[in-house]
């Protein structure tokens, strides 16, 4: 009798240890993923930048990019699989577009318990590459839909100088907000000529840009912020040789005593900081003097 009320027992506390590592075991969902943006669109490729939001708990998970000139892309159109199986963000480049043609990208991953998809962004290409050399400098920007001067016929963008005009130096010399207050891409142009147009050399950083003249052309400025991100993301292969932090100035003011840079290194400085870009100080010579080098970027429109 009393064996077989231990051989109940042991059965009945098997039975709840299994019970209970199986509900410890987290259930095999479906993931989430999301598209974040596209870059560096040019003729005939673009950089489609992603992420896996959730992995559905699933040992392995794929996922990639779809690409159709509709605005549902799936499965059944062209997929561009991410070779990376972990859940960190991701980038593909997509080739073989076609010129001046609207697509649409939409993430996708996929599990052993199903499929989802992120949200579709549209882009469309123009007829220049990025990075060809074009009217005075390298192509680094086409215009999308929303862009200042976009217009689908033709094809419009930003082209920086070479390297080698990249010059160092501050933003002013004296405080004050001087009407460059825009952000967005297509005021950059605005921005410098309002700034010039108040203070002229004392903002040696937009005046630079304002009174270059380089190989036939005079109508470069100094970019705006959403400007400036741009061009650092389509030469990160280049900043990403610098052996110390930097930043970059940009048009954008933020009020009569800051403006904005575009922090291309990691580093603690000594301004507020805000996202990627730091808020510094118009008027600040310490930049020199504690290494953070501000440099100026002269762009023009095509």
């Amino acid at each position: 009798m009393i064996s077989q009320i231990i051989k109940k027992s042991s059965s009945a506390l098997f039975l709840l240890s299994a019970i209970l590592i199986q509900g410890c075991e987290k259930m095999i969902e479906i993931p989430k993923c999301g598209t974040q943006k596209v870059l560096m669109v040019g003729a005939t490729a673009a950089t489609v930048e992603a992420y896996i939001e959730f992995d559905g708990n699933a040992e392995t998970i794929e996922s990639g990019i779809c690409i159709a000139q509709h605005s549902n892309p799936t499965l059944n159109d062209i997929v561009h699989k991410n070779k990376n199986t972990s859940i960190e963000p991701f980038q593909l480049v997509i080739q073989d577009l076609k010129p001046m043609t609207t697509y649409y990208a939409r993430a996708y991953a996929r599990n052993s318990e199903g499929l989802s998809y992120g949200k579709a962004i549209s882009f469309r290409t123009g007829n220049k590459e990025i990075g060809e050399e074009f009217q005075g400098g390298n192509v680094f920007y086409i215009l999308q839909p929303g862009d200042l001067g976009f217009d689908s016929a033709v094809c419009h963008g930003l082209i920086c100088t070479s390297i080698d005009k990249i010059a160092e130096l501050p933003f002013s010399n004296l405080s004050g907000n001087f009407g460059a207050n825009s952000s967005e891409i297509g005021f950059g142009q605005e921005n410098t000529n309002n700034i010039f147009s108040n203070i002229g050399v004392s903002a040696p950083g937009p005046a630079y840009c304002y009174q270059l003249s380089h190989k036939g052309y005079s109508d470069w400025f100094l970019p705006s912020l959403n400007e400036l991100r741009v061009l650092m993301e389509a030469n990160m292969s280049y900043i990403s040789t610098y052996s110390t932090w930097s930043a970059y100035m940009s048009s954008t003011e933020i009020d009569n005593i800051y403006y904005s840079v575009y922090r291309v290194q990691p580093a603690n400085g000594y301004y507020y900081y805000n996202g990627n870009t730091f808020y510094v100080p118009k008027t600040d010579y310490r930049m020199k003097e504690t290494n953070y080098n501000i440099y100026v970027w002269p762009i023009r429109t095509f």
